[in-house]
Formats: C-alpha cells, sequence, structure tokens
C-alpha cells in the first residue's frame, strides 16, 4: 500500500488526539543481546481481533498520512463495538482530513466535493448521541458544519461548545468565520434569507485576539469583518498586524490591499498585491486585485496583463472577467467588454458589477431596451434588506424603539408575524402607547388568527387617538374574522353580530381615508359574507340589501351579482334575477353554476 507524505493532521486532529504515536519502537534482542531499532511494522491484516487493535492500528495509518486505510480499521472497530466514541471520532477526524483541498492549513475552509465532509458530521453527531456531555465534539461538529457550508447550525454548536470551554480561543474565530458567511448558508439553496453578521463576528474575533493575541489569523480575520462593516482604516490596522505576526502570509497583504482599495489609497493597495504575488505569483485574487487598482490608476496595459493571467489560471473567475470587462471597457472596446460580462453571469448571474457594467456598456451602443433590463435586475439585488438593516441598528443601540418597530414591520411584511410581534411588545414595553406599535401588533395577532387578542390591541389605538384609519381597519378585519369563524361553526346570530361590527369600523375608515380602495374591498367582502348568512336563513330582503351596498363598493365581483341575483329568484323578481346573473356570468361567473342556483332559489321561493 502506497504511503503518502507525513502531514499535520487539522485542528479537529490535534484536538482529538488521545495519545502521541511514537515513530519507532526498540526492536528484539539482535544476535549477540543488543536492541536494535527497527520501523515499526503495523500488525498482518487478519490478525486484529478487539475494536481497541484496530483503533489502535487506524491511529498509526492515520498519522503515516494513510486516512483510506485508517477508516477502514475504524469502521472495522465500530463493526466490533458500535458505541465506540474513541472510533467514531478518529474516523469523523479522518474524514475532516480527506474532505478538505489543503488539510494542513488551519484557516477555515470549505469541503471538496464527495461525501467525507457529511460523513464528518455524521459520526461527531453520533458521538453527541453517545455522550451529550462531550463537549470536544459539538466544537468538532461545529467545525465540520462550517466546512460544509452550514453556518447557522455551526453557530449552534459552537455556542454550546463555547459555553462548556469559554477559553477555546479557535472556537470565538470559527463562530465569527461563521457569522460572516451566513448569506452563503447552503442549508436553504436560493431560499436562504439569512444574513451576514458582521458585527457578531467582529466581538467574537475580539475575544479570540484576547485568547491568543498572537494569532495573525484572527487579526486578518477581524480586518475583515471591518472592512465589510465600511470600516477600512481599521481594517487596515488590523491586518497590519497580521502582516506583523505572519510577514510571509500572501492573503494578508491581500487583504491589506482590498481595504486600501476600499479607503481610496490605489497605491499603497498595488505596493500590497505586489508583495502578494511576490509571496504567491499564480493568486487569481491576487491579480484581480491588482488589475483593479491598475484599472483605477489609469495603467490599462499593466491590468489587462494581470487579468489576462487571472482568466487564464482561473477561466471560472466571475470577478476576473468583470474586472477584464472593465478594461474593455475604459479601452472602448464594448462589444468584447459585453463578452467579459456574458461569462461573469454565466458564472455568477447575480454579480451586480457585471449587471451594471453591462448595462452602460450596452446603453452606450444604443440597446437601451436590454440595458434598463440589467439596471432593473441590479437595482433589485442591491435594494436594502429592512431587517438587516434595522438589525444591524439594534445591535448598534438597543434602545432604538424606531428600529425595533421597523424591524416588526419588516417582519410582518415578510410573512414572519411571531418575530414581529417580539418587536412590537419591545416597543410597547418602553412606550405603551405608541401608536405605531399598538397598530402594527394587531396586525401580528390577525395574521396569527388571533382576532380578540388583536381587537384589544386595536380598542387601544383608537382609545388614544379616534381617527386613526388604520386601526380601525385592522379591528374591521379581526371582526371579520371572527364573523367568518362564528358562521363556519353554525351560529349564524354571532357572526351576523361581528360583520355588523367589521362593516361599522371598515365604513368608519373609509370616512376618514375615502380613496383607500383596499378598505372598500373588504368592507364589500363584510356584505357579502353577511348577505350569504341572510340567504342561508332567508332573509332575503337583507341579502338583497347587503349585496347591493357590496356591489356599490366593489361592483367588478361576479359574486355580489351572483348573490343578488339569488336574492331576486327567490323573492319571485325573475327580471332582476336573470338581469343579475347575466353581469355575474359577464364578469367570469360560472354560468352552469349559476343556472344551477337560480333553479334552486325559484324552486325554494316556491
Amino acid at each position: 500500500m502506497k504511503m503518502g507524505p507525513l502531514a499535520w493532521r487539522s485542528i479537529a486532529v490535534l484536538l482529538l488526539a488521545l495519545a502521541a504515536a511514537g515513530c519507532s519502537d526498540p526492536g528484539p534482542e539482535g544476535e549477540g543481546g543488543s536492541a536494535a531499532p527497527v520501523t515499526r511494522t503495523l500488525p498482518a491484516e487478519g490478525s486484529l481481533e478487539t475494536a481497541g487493535q484496530y483503533v489502535s492500528r487506524g491511529r498509526e495509518r492515520a498519522e503515516a498520512g494513510s486516512h483510506s486505510a485508517a477508516i477502514q480499521d475504524f469502521t472495522a472497530a465500530l463493526n466490533l463495538d458500535k458505541g465506540n466514541t474513541d472510533a467514531l471520532l478518529e474516523r469523523a477526524a479522518a474524514y475532516v482530513h480527506i474532505s478538505l483541498f489543503h488539510p494542513e492549513d488551519m484557516r477555515p475552509q470549505l469541503c471538496r466535493p464527495g461525501p467525507a465532509c457529511q460523513n464528518a458530521i455524521d459520526d461527531y453527531g453520533k458521538v453527541i448521541a453517545l455522550d451529550p456531555a462531550n463537549t470536544d465534539a459539538y466544537y468538532l461538529r461545529g467545525v465540520a458544519l462550517s466546512n460544509a457550508g452550514r453556518f447557522q447550525s455551526a453557530i449552534t454548536d459552537l455556542d454550546k461548545a463555547i459555553q462548556a470551554e469559554p477559553s477555546n480561543a479557535d472556537a470565538y474565530l470559527r463562530r465569527g468565520y461563521a457569522y460572516m458567511r451566513l448569506s452563503e448558508d447552503t442549508t436553504y439553496g436560493d431560499y436562504n434569507a439569512l444574513s451576514d453578521r458582521p458585527e457578531d463576528a467582529v466581538a467574537d474575533f475580539d475575544e479570540a485576539i484576547r485568547l491568543n493575541p498572537q494569532s495573525g489569523m484572527v487579526y486578518t480575520f477581524r480586518g475583515r469583518a471591518f472592512a465589510e462593516l465600511q470600516q477600512p482604516d481599521r481594517a487596515i490596522e488590523d491586518l497590519a498586524k497580521a502582516i506583523e505576526l505572519a510577514p510571509e502570509d500572501p492573503l494578508a497583504y491581500l487583504d491589506r490591499g482590498a481595504a486600501f482599495m476600499q479607503a481610496g489609497r490605489l497605491e499603497d493597495a498595488l505596493a500590497d498585491f505586489d508583495r502578494a504575488l511576490a509571496l504567491d505569483p499564480d493568486s487569481v485574487a491576487s491579480l484581480v486585485g491588482r488589475g483593479e487598482a491598475r484599472t483605477k490608476l489609469g495603467r490599462l496595459e499593466d491590468a489587462m496583463s494581470d487579468l489576462d493571467r487571472a482568466v487564464e489560471l482561473d477561466p471560472q473567475s466571475a470577478a476576473a472577467h468583470v474586472k477584464r470587462g472593465n478594461v474593455r471597457r475604459r479601452q472602448g472596446d464594448l462589444e468584447r467588454a459585453i463578452g467579459d460580462y456574458d461569462r461573469a453571469l454565466f458564472l455568477d448571474r447575480e454579480n451586480v458589477e457585471a449587471l451594471i457594467e453591462r448595462g452602460m456598456s450596452l446603453y452606450a451602443l444604443g440597446r437601451r431596451d436590454r440595458a434598463i433590463l440589467d439596471f432593473k435586475f441590479a437595482e433589485g439585488l442591491t435594494r436594502v434588506d429592512q431587517v438587516t438593516a434595522q438589525t444591524r441598528a439594534i445591535r448598534l443601540d438597543p434602545t432604538d424603539m424606531s428600529a425595533h418597530l421597523a424591524r416588526g414591520l419588516a417582519h410582518l411584511e415578510r410573512g414572519d408575524p411571531s418575530k414581529a410581534m417580539d418587536d412590537f411588545d419591545t416597543v410597547l414595553a418602553s412606550d405603551g402607547d405608541n401608536l405605531g406599535a399598538l397598530v402594527a401588533r394587531g396586525d401580528a395577532w390577525v395574521k396569527l388568527f388571533e382576532p380578540q387578542n388583536a381587537i384589544e390591541s386595536y380598542d387601544r389605538a383608537i382609545a388614544i387617538d379616534g381617527v386613526l384609519a388604520s386601526a380601525y381597519t385592522g379591528r374591521g378585519l379581526a371582526y371579520y374574522e371572527l364573523g367568518r369563524l362564528a358562521a363556519d361553526e353554525g351560529d349564524l346570530d354571532a357572526a351576523i353580530g361581528w360583520l355588523t361590527n367589521a362593516i361599522a369600523d371598515l365604513d368608519a375608515s373609509a370616512a376618514i381615508t375615502p380613496y383607500d380602495a383596499e378598505v372598500y374591498a373588504a368592507e364589500a367582502r363584510a356584505f357579502r359574507r353577511r348577505a350569504g348568512i341572510h340567504l342561508e336563513t332567508r332573509a332575503y330582503r337583507d341579502a338583497d340589501a347587503d349585496y347591493s351596498r357590496a356591489i356599490e363598493l366593489a361592483p367588478e365581483n361576479p359574486d355580489s351579482f351572483a348573490g343578488r341575483a339569488v336574492a331576486a329568484a327567490s323573492t319571485g323578481r325573475d327580471s332582476d334575477a336573470d338581469t343579475d346573473a347575466a353581469r355575474a356570468i359577464e364578469l367570469g361567473f360560472n354560468p352552469f353554476l349559476m343556472a344551477a342556483m337560480l333553479a334552486e332559489a325559484r324552486l325554494e321561493g316556491g
């Protein structure tokens, strides 16, 4: 069996190693009685009998770099003893090693394709199931989840690891890294609504630095967080410290170059990209960074040289294509620039810079319709998410009640009334008479199907301001819900009462804001519902009146005409019934259903 080179086994292996394996053992005494050292010989295949023996040999194979063979031994141990946590931990560590592109690199990184990453997560989960007090397993599963791009789950595990061991500097580093990558969480695919939390990341990096002030890597990540928070000066300061601690790390120069770019210090940025490339000549990110700096400095030929090289090294780099397109656009070569932007958008369909720059190029070529499509798409991608924006405002000032109210309204609009309620309660705990929070909390209660609670909130708002249209509208809708529920339960008298209250409130709202079409539509719906109950109880004249009011408020609704046609047919007014039926059908009501309803109404009316 071919043995790989000796390699550092990653943080996970270091933390889990239960004993240091030796490189050689004293051999048997040779002729003459002297002890001669010989290389350790692994037990022969088929000679092992116990789970412990398989674990021992697996460790030796993993230390020698043969992780696949080690996994076979740990699996054999588990076949003999399914509850062997040592075998599970060691196998998980081996899976972690083979799941990474650069297992010897201590930096957080993402898994390579394949099942090894998930296998490691599963093994750590089995350890936790067998031993819930094993805090190392939570930490290590958190690392593995982060490697897999499942950052929210990673944070949950790392929270537990930090609670159990507050002095674990690397756990803070890993959790901070996860906070910065939440928007990339792979768990939710295209439906991911998570947002990066750089403020929380900074707090974790602060603690990691307090625990281990000599870690250049932590300063690098905190510098990146400051850059994301649009604080380039603080980012530059941190990255300078990272370079001081690790002067041969090309990534620190790359990151500081990006921070210099953000601060507008182009010559300083260029110098850092030069240093990064001197340490790693094939770094695509550094070539793209230097190409961008040279572009902004007007050195277009040098920039094109860098970006051509970047595309040659990594044809799948969307950033390289975008920046090369920018150079071509500056040179007036718009068609080829558009080609680069097209390629970038093929690789990353939500690349805002590529959309904007392609739009600018198309517009300059007179293709304005296509340009406008690009600009509209870019606008949609850059629209500020209010939950994220207000959450950041609250982290900076937890007493900012306007931010809590705005976030609650954003949660409500997003369809998450429970989270909205938390914010509205916070506002009302600070100011019990806040009209916006009272009405919004009522709206949340309605969406949570708790209309009675909603009415209490609206009552309070109306008591404070008797001409608050939104409170009357909300309370009217809550009354409507109570009426609908009572009707469904067969309590028609109660339903009539609730619906009458709904109509009164919606009428009051319409009087305050007489141009609100949504209020008219809601009131028409309440009249139709009450009219339906009147039909059911054979109060045909009341039904006719309610349907007529519904038609006044919403004259294009076919159900109102159909209902009034039934009421007319039930009282022998066939001509009126036929007229309304024809209008209902014209507006889209099913003609066969209409005919059946009229026939039954005429039969019932005698």
